[in-house]
């Protein structure tokens, strides 16, 4: 894992804290070498747009329930692609370079990705989430 791509991750979610984008619905921290994002979806249908990831990953599913649709590429083309239901409580494993998109299957979903994170990371974003996670004393 390159720790500049990680570093470019966490300048796009400071810029995204700063801008609102992330709320007592959608939170984000670290912690332990830990990375949480936290997703709550208060209306079946509701979607989070697909993306990617260049590591593997967690989702938790925590509340209610998903649908995960997915494909991987090589060189371009498809070379694989599906579609799982997992609902409460459970995860789901995502593999690197997996675009994958989320949609709620019930009302009040709670889903959470978890990524491990290098010890030696220490972004903007970590001072960001800091004092609204962390327990004081």
């Amino acid at each position: 894992m390159d720790i500049r791509d990680i570093g470019a991750s966490d300048a796009a979610l400071a810029d995204q804290v700063s801008a609102g984008g992330w709320d007592s619905l959608n939170q984000f921290g670290f912690y332990g070498g830990l990375m949480v994002r936290i997703h709550r979806m208060p209306h079946a249908g509701d979607m989070h747009d697909g993306h990617e990831h260049h590591i593997d990953h967690v989702t938790l599913v925590a509340q209610g329930a998903i649908r995960v649709k997915w494909r991987r590429y090589k060189d371009g083309e498809v070379v694989a692609f599906g579609e799982k239901d997992f609902t409460a409580p459970t995860f789901a494993t995502i593999r690197a370079d997996t675009h994958h998109q989320i949609t709620a299957l019930a009302d009040d979903t709670v889903w959470m990705c978890l990524f491990a994170v290098p010890p030696e990371y220490a972004g903007s974003a970590v001072e960001l989430t800091n004092e609204r996670n962390t327990l004081s004393g």
